[in-house]
Order: C-alpha cells, then structure tokens, then sequence
C-alpha cells in the first residue's frame, strides 16, 4: 500500500471510528429509552453486550502499521481535534469535547471494592483504570482460554499494582472470575455511559464533516437514466483508492443527521467506580 497522505489518515480514521461507533450504538443491539434528561439504555441480549465489548476494544487499540498503527483511534481523534485538514477548527469542537471526555472518563483510575476470586480463594479492592478492565473483558469475551495468556499477563499486572502477587498461571485461571466480578457487573453497568460517549463522538463528526459535504457535492440530473445523482470532488491530496473510497462513504454518512438522538443516561448509572 502506498503512503497515506496526513489528510487520508484523517479520512480513513474518521470513517473507521463512525463504523465502529455504528456497529456499537444502534436500535440492533440495544433499546434506548429517551427521556429528558435521563435515558436508560439497555442490551437486548447477553450476545449483544459482547459483541459491543469486543468492537470497543478494537476502538480503544492501534490499528495495523498501514494505517496509521503508532497510535489508537482516540489518540488519532485527539490529533485530528488538534489540527483538522478537512474541515474547519471551528466545527470540530463538538467532536473535539466529546474525544477528550471519552479519553478522560477511560483513563481514570477507580476502585471496585470486595471483588471474589474463587480460584485463587483471594477478596481484594482492586485500583484499575478503567480502560484496562474494558480490554480485559472484551478479550475474555472474544477469545477462549488458549487465547487469553496477554489479558492474563495484564490481570497480573493488576495485582501487583494492589499488592497481590499471583502467578501467570494462577492469572490464566482468575479470568473467568473477572468476568463474572467485572463484566457481568462493571461494565454492565458503565455501558449505558459508554454508549452515550459514543454518541456524542458520532454527532461530533458529523458536525465537523458535514459542512464538507455541502462544499464537495455536485448535485446533477443525469438525462440517461432519469434520476438525480451526485458526485464528489476530491481534495488534491487524497490519491489514493482506499483513500477517495473512505472520503465518498464519509460524505455518504454525513447526508443527513446521525438517525440516534442526542441523549444524557440517567445519573445513578454515573456514581459508582
């Protein structure tokens, strides 16, 4: 693949992340009850809250080497907010407040107090960021035990931080303890607000990207066929094939409004960890 220009990597991100967020957020695999001001989201099977896991953690990893593979996509959002090249500064704040939001809220470091360990006979308080328990439950949901020795070696991890020393072995069988104390619990219960973030991230590009459309698009009545068509005009640096097809699908996207509202989940689903 040929090297990607700095405003195709903006392109590619943008449109990855909005996939990503759209195979997340949708009527397919939750139910979002809006109320003003507090909506409840909820999963509408166990299955469907794992595969949101599992997407979420390719959203918080790097993607591969010919893509722009030193940083995660937030990371990536983050420089994008910083230094926009396809649309104007002044339209990405919305994305810009809901990128650092996410990033802050994932970074944080909280303590779930009385966690069981069956396997190692072991109750402690765990300090964990949050973003670590995330990817560790998205992987023990993704991967069988043959596959999990990496979120075992971070479970270690874990536990020397707080001062518990467990062997990688002993690791490999607390996995499923930690699924049943912090995806089946934790996360659960912070999907709700995961979800909203997400959101808020969706309608931030779509209000950055937007008013690009409106500028790119040459709306015409094609005489052969009968129908009124359209066709966009690429910038000058993007050259590349996967680079004019990620711009033609973003513009596609950001034709109308993001089809899932604006919402803010209710805020005894906020307090705790």
């Amino acid at each position: 693949m040929q090297n990607l220009t700095p405003l195709e990597q903006e392109i590619i991100t943008l449109k990855v992340v909005l996939d990503m967020i759209g195979d997340m957020v949708n009527h397919e695999t939750m139910t979002i009850h809006f109320s003003r001001p507090d909506t409840l989201v909820m999963f509408n099977t166990m299955t469907h809250m794992a595969f949101f896991n599992i997407i979420l953690v390719d959203l918080l990893s790097k993607p591969s080497k010919p893509f722009m593979g030193d940083k995660c996509y937030l990371e990536r959002l983050k420089e994008i907010c910083a230094n926009p090249r396809i649309g104007k500064i002044e339209d990405i704040r919305e994305l810009s407040e809901a990128v650092c939001a996410f990033a802050r809220w994932l970074s944080e470091k909280v303590t779930i107090q009385n966690r069981w360990f069956p396997s190692l006979e072991l109750s402690v308080d765990l300090n964990i960021e949050r973003t670590v328990f995330i990817r560790i439950c998205g992987n023990i949901a993704k991967h069988n035990l043959t596959h999990l020795t990496g979120a075992a070696k971070t479970l270690r991890e874990v536990f020397a931080e707080n001062g518990q020393s467990i062997s990688d072995d002993k690791c490999v069988l607390a996995l499923q303890d930690f699924r049943t104390q912090f995806y089946h619990d934790v996360f659960h219960y912070h999907s709700s607000t995961i979800a909203e973030f997400l959101n808020n991230i969706r309608w931030g590009i779509y209000s950055y990207a937007a008013p690009v459309r409106a500028h790119c698009v040459e709306n015409r009545y094609d005489e052969g066929l009968r129908l009124n068509t359209y066709e966009y005009h690429y910038p000058a640096d993007i050259t590349s094939d996967v680079g004019k097809s990620c711009y033609w699908d973003l513009m596609n996207d950001v034709m109308q409004q993001p089809y899932i509202q604006r919402f803010e989940v209710v805020k005894y689903l906020k307090t705790r960890y």
